[in-house]
């Protein structure tokens, strides 16, 4: 399984375009519902105005690698850009 912890840095004022964006996408509801995906969930740090933190579960790098390839993820790639200061990312893999 492979477990990514994203956290986007949200620009300054950017926040609620940002939450609208992921709404407008769907990301969060269709990634959910793609063969692999376990976990889907967005959060917002109770100690950090401008971010938003993303739990994703894959069960493999396939499943991965086909969500990256979604009309849903580009169109989130794209609307986020214009949003997100920075992305840091952090990769965990299980056996």
């Amino acid at each position: 399984m492979i477990i990514l912890h994203v956290t986007y840095q949200v620009k300054e004022g950017c926040l609620d375009a940002l939450l609208a964006a992921m709404e407008e996408t769907q990301v969060g509801v269709l990634s959910r519902q793609e063969p692999g995906n376990r976990t889907y969930r967005y959060f917002r740090p109770l100690d950090a105005e401008d971010q938003v933190f993303l739990v994703e579960e894959w069960e493999s790098q396939e499943a991965l690698d086909a969500h990256k390839e979604t009309a849903h993820y580009r169109k989130w790639m794209e609307a986020k850009k214009a949003l997100v200061a920075s992305t840091e990312i952090q990769e965990y893999r299980t056996r």
